[in-house]
């Protein structure tokens, strides 16, 4: 009977920060985090207009980006998943990729990222934020924020893939393959 009780609380605990938790992230958070940007996004209108109707003529979704360093363009795209049949090719994903390739990704990686921003025409999906975090661009300015159903949609996908992802039976092997990458340093990263 104490064991049940205690998991009844364990529960009730769990929901209402469940609760809480989806309320910050769904209502609070995406109208507090509507700063205004660094940048003058009215000056890229006319060229995020351009590349979205280029991905509307294609039968893609009329999303465009660009990246802008020190007021300057160095990357635009927009969608091509279906022009170009990849899943992945995202109006940021390929705004970023054609940064990379017009200044190099060596030189990419030695810009002041503070200095770095992406500016999307509609709300960036977790792919394209992570691809984001992890090229150092700090600043992001949506034009267009997404739903609340869109959210809800977006935390119901990461609730399953933790729910549902596994670690592999030898870690040992990818670790492995690490140690033979020239730039890795095996003793700032020892095996677990």
């Amino acid at each position: 009977m104490k064991s049940r009780r205690i998991l009844l609380y364990i529960y009730l605990v769990c929901t209402t920060i469940g609760s809480l938790l989806f309320i910050v992230f769904n209502l609070l958070l995406p109208n507090w985090s509507r700063i205004k940007p660094k940048e003058d996004v009215s000056a890229y209108t006319q060229l995020l207009d351009s590349l979205a109707r280029e991905a509307l003529s294609t039968n893609d979704v009329p999303v465009a980006a660009c990246i802008i360093y020190r007021g300057k363009v160095i990357g635009v795209g927009h969608n091509t998943v279906y022009s170009q049949g990849a899943i992945c090719n995202h109006a940021e994903l390929n705004a970023l990729n054609e940064a990379t390739k017009q200044i190099g990704l060596d030189q990419f990686r030695q810009l002041h990222k503070e200095e770095l921003t992406l500016i999307t025409t509609f709300e960036p999906c977790l792919m394209c934020r992570g691809a984001a975090v992890e090229a150092g661009i700090s600043h992001i300015v949506s034009i267009l924020p997404k739903s609340n159903a869109d959210r809800w949609k977006q935390l119901k996908g990461e609730w399953k893939y933790n729910c549902k992802s596994a670690l592999g039976t030898n870690p040992r092997f990818q670790y492995d393959l690490f140690k033979l990458h020239p730039a890795f340093d095996s003793l700032q990263y020892p095996f677990p």
